[in-house]
């Protein structure tokens, strides 16, 4: 991950909050909500939005992918290439129960073959 100048946010925690915001989709989220849907700790969210985490890790990355719906390799383009935005959500997302656990998700987006 490229880590913006001394004193700068890392990109990923600039993304991370796009995120929360509902910049990208018109909805406005908590840590304690994106923790307990993702399994993913609400201490450690916290630290990532500030900018303390460097690196998030490709299952971090695709845990939240999948809790904001979003293609994975959107977020790793807006994190490593700086000059390009995440983009706002075309397209109405999709219905899911918010309380099922993100990291149980299995659907990879890719058609089965057989």
């Amino acid at each position: 991950m490229i880590v913006a100048e001394a004193g700068a946010l890392p990109r990923f925690s600039e993304v991370f909050d796009h995120l929360m915001s509902g910049a990208y989709d018109g909805r406005e989220r908590t840590l304690s909500e994106v923790a307990r849907a993702t399994g993913i700790s609400r201490p450690y969210l916290q630290q990532v939005r500030r900018g303390e985490v460097a690196n998030p890790g490709t299952d971090m990355v695709y845990r939240l992918a999948t809790y904001f719906d979003i293609d994975p390799g959107v977020i790793v383009r807006a994190i490593i290439e700086v000059d390009t935005p995440l983009p706002a959500r075309t397209s109405a997302p999709s219905k899911k129960d918010d309380s099922a656990d993100a990291s149980h998700h299995t659907d990879t987006g890719r058609t089965p073959t057989t």
